[in-house]
């Protein structure tokens, strides 16, 4: 074999044993990265590494707070002066607890939800509707006043994420005057500050024991 041949197919060869390395590695460090994101993705999906929006449902077992305090007789003048405030508020009363409901879901206030419920099924209200409100963005049941009403509810509650878009005020708009706008704006507000207060000092739901007490 002539000698410059030989150089030129150990060069190629030491070339084609470089090539695999680098191709072996290459593949080496893929299958890595993938494993190391597959990891990443299992731990978003535990409990511990979701955030308090993704982690509205969970199978997990859930201990209950005694209530913190009783905010009412820590601070009455301030108490009083809400509760006044709310009765100032003049809205459609079925209205109102819809949006009551509503907020109270995404807040995840059980306090308000029963007490909304319960409130609102005295009014008259159906259940079919008052199951509806956690969707009902996909539900038939309600008409276009309360449909403006619910998107101002959900995009008031949630202000932090768009600050209310135009085109969600603009539709309130076109349904309810401005004064009658007004009192919804007021009554949003107030049960979002209802809702963080329960929250905040876990107030709990009333049991039926309790309820019946009341009643007699």
């Amino acid at each position: 074999m002539d000698a410059d041949v030989a150089i030129t197919i150990a060069f190629c060869f030491e070339a084609f044993l470089v090539a695999l390395t680098a191709v072996l590695f290459i593949g080496h460090e893929i299958r890595k990265s993938g494993a190391e994101t597959a990891g990443e993705s299992t731990r978003a999906r535990t409990p511990e590494a979701r955030s308090w929006k993704e982690n509205v449902m969970t199978t997990a077992a859930t201990s209950f707070d005694q209530p913190r305090m009783d905010i009412a007789r820590a601070a009455p003048p301030i108490h009083h002066a809400l509760v006044t405030l709310g009765r100032q508020v003049e809205l459609n009363p079925r209205l109102r607890e819809l949006v009551n409901l509503r907020a109270s879901i995404l807040n995840g206030c059980a306090y308000c939800i029963d007490m909304h419920t319960r409130i609102a099924r005295k009014g008259g209200e159906t259940e079919q509707r008052l199951y509806a409100v956690a969707a009902w963005h996909e539900a038939p049941f309600f008409d276009a006043n309360e449909r403006a009403a619910l998107a101002l509810t959900d995009a008031v509650t949630l202000i932090a994420e768009q600050h209310v878009p135009r085109d969600v005020w603009n539709e309130a708009s076109a349904h309810f005057e401005p004064d009658e706008l007004a009192q919804l704006v007021w009554a949003i507000t107030l049960i979002n500050a209802w809702n963080r207060i329960a929250i905040a000092t876990r107030m709990q739901p009333a049991s039926k024991s309790d309820r019946a007490d009341r009643a007699a």
